[in-house]
């Protein structure tokens, strides 16, 4: 059977690293499994957050991948702040709030957000416009999907619906102007004008939206959008370990993945500080594992609340290892903004965290997808943010439990979430698409 072809114009593919890379890679790895052959469009020389050069085995064997330079301007912004040339791109550069940044760093962010529309890969919208329209004028597909952010790969997508009229999914793994740091952005009112009109050019253009989490899948329709879905994220049972690794001999709550300031929570310190002066097993046996980036204020708190030595930060790894730490910890933590807008940002890790089978305590909103899954699946418990008293009593029942060896969960309905269960859902709605 002859595959159909879909183009997908992604800027985050191999090497780049982290969570932004997942989703497509995942897609185009399984696609194949359902009658769909991915084309892969992305950039040459892209400014990633992290790299990751293992990600590169699981691009699929014999896929195109196409590749055009854009102009990346983050090099001026390393001049202009004074970082080094070899430094690389950090989200808390365009979405931080936080009072400490310096005045050239505001000036970044004022930049970055009245200037750099939709964001600052738009250098990229015309070279790969150009180089697309040849590539598909000699090499036709049944579909194209752009996914954001950058929401610049949904511009370049949407110039080719205008040429050539192909079936067109636009997917958003984070919102556009309603996603949480859009207010910090400093815009003016014609540049936050300019967003929302480029925002409802393409949700009027393309045939279906797609996105990651219910409560974004409303706002789109709010927006407008008629033709919504979701496509939660989730975790590729291969990159589970192949034999389960031993526990943690310590009582080890572990947090995957970066922490940013709108995620840090003071009653979580509290409680850890409080337990491991009123019992001296927790003092002896706790341990924080952190691997990622951390806000300079978590790291603040460690000291407040004399953590620090209980604390084991590791920077960036592989998502291998990732995969890996995630499955030895006794306890995993998952760490949500307060805000409203934080009910449907769902961490990629909470897929993986699920796929572990480990207790999972969550602090965030409790009307959030986030919660919804979890405890759905009866993995854990996710708790406000100010409620001390209910994290002291799940932190010290779970010590408890990890004392007597018996801390376990069984979380179910998890299969769900497999990567290759999810793009047999993506490709029926190619192939609804494709046939209209």
């Amino acid at each position: 059977m002859e595959l159909k072809k879909v183009l997908i114009i992604t800027y985050y593919w191999p090497p780049s690293g982290g969570a932004a890379v997942q989703r497509w890679l995942k897609f185009s790895k399984y696609l194949r499994n359902f009658g769909w052959e991915p084309i892969i469009y992305t950039v040459e020389n892209g400014e990633y957050p992290q790299y990751d050069s293992t990600l590169e085995k699981e691009v699929p064997e014999g896929i195109t991948v196409l590749r055009k330079p854009a102009l990346e301007p983050y090099s001026f912004y390393k001049k202009l702040t004074g970082k080094k040339k070899q430094s690389t791109l950090q989200p808390e550069i365009v979405t931080s709030s936080s009072k400490k940044n310096s005045l050239l760093e505001n000036f970044a962010i004022w930049v970055r957000g009245n200037f750099f529309i939709p964001d600052a890969r738009k250098f990229w919208i015309k070279p790969s416009v150009s180089y697309l329209k040849k590539y598909l004028a000699e090499n036709p597909v049944d579909a194209i999907v752009s996914t954001s952010p950058p929401q610049s790969d949904h511009l370049i997508a949407l110039e080719l619906k205008k040429h050539f009229n192909i079936p067109w999914l636009a997917d958003f793994r984070d919102p556009w102007t309603k996603v949480d740091y859009f207010d910090q952005l400093k815009l003016s009112k014609s540049a936050a004008a300019k967003h929302k009109a480029l925002e409802q050019e393409v949700l009027k253009n393309t045939d279906k939206v797609l996105t990651v989490s219910y409560a974004w899948a409303e706002d789109f329709r709010e927006l407008g959008t008629k033709d919504v879905s979701v496509i939660t994220n989730g975790y590729d049972t291969a990159d589970l370990p192949k034999v389960k690794p031993e526990l943690d001999s310590a009582f080890s709550i572990a947090h995957i993945g970066n922490i940013s300031s709108e995620r840090v929570h003071e009653v979580l310190f509290k409680c850890l500080s409080k337990l491991k002066k009123e019992n001296a097993d927790f003092a002896e046996k706790f341990q924080l594992k952190l691997i990622g980036s951390v806000e300079s204020s978590f790291m603040g708190f460690l000291k407040q609340y004399e953590l620090e030595n209980n604390t084991n930060h590791t920077e960036a790894v592989s998502h291998k290892k990732a995969v890996e730490e995630t499955c030895k910890a006794q306890v995993l933590l998952l760490l949500l903004g307060s805000e409203n807008k934080s009910r449907g940002r769902i961490p990629l890790k909470v897929f993986e965290y699920l796929a572990a089978q480990r207790p999972i305590i969550g602090i965030g909103p409790k009307d959030s997808d986030v919660a919804r899954i979890i405890e759905n699946s009866k993995a854990g418990k996710m708790l406000d943010s100010n409620d001390e008293n209910t994290l002291a009593e799940l932190l010290n029942s779970y010590f408890e439990q990890f004392q007597k060896q018996n801390l376990k969960v069984d979380a179910s309905g998890t299969d769900q979430f497999s990567r290759k269960k999810l793009t047999g859902d993506l490709a029926k709605i190619l192939d609804g698409l494709s046939k209209n």
